[in-house]
């Protein structure tokens, strides 16, 4: 019979690097949406597994298009894409803010102690 812990299995220092790349993959997003041009979006498949099955539109359809356009200061654009980007970008801007927010303060407490 082996009984093993939480702690066992998973190591704190592995977990820890989970966590951070966790709480930095939105930032990440954004940058590259802000990087590349909404143009090339138009060059790669549509994989809306939703709409691939069904021949509809999902909520989420054209919410990657709408993000790269309000990065680049095309809000129209953005709106035409997916209304509910008036929603999802504020919200999802905020949380990687945060997230990295928190990232910098961790690392600047970090290095204060040494």
């Amino acid at each position: 019979m082996f009984h093993h812990r939480r702690s066992d299995i998973i190591s704190p220092a592995g977990f820890g690097m989970a966590a951070l790349l966790g709480r930095l993959i939105l930032p990440a997003v954004f940058v590259g949406l802000a990087i590349i041009p909404v143009g090339f979006l138009d060059r790669l498949p549509n994989i809306c597994v939703y709409k691939g099955l069904f021949g509809v539109r999902c909520l989420g359809c054209g919410m990657t298009h709408a993000f790269c356009s309000v990065l680049h200061g095309h809000l129209a654009a953005a709106f035409g894409y997916n209304h509910l980007v008036t929603v999802a970008f504020p919200f999802f801007a905020v949380v990687a803010i945060r997230n990295l927010t928190s990232e910098v303060t961790t690392l600047r407490e970090r290095l204060s102690r040494h």
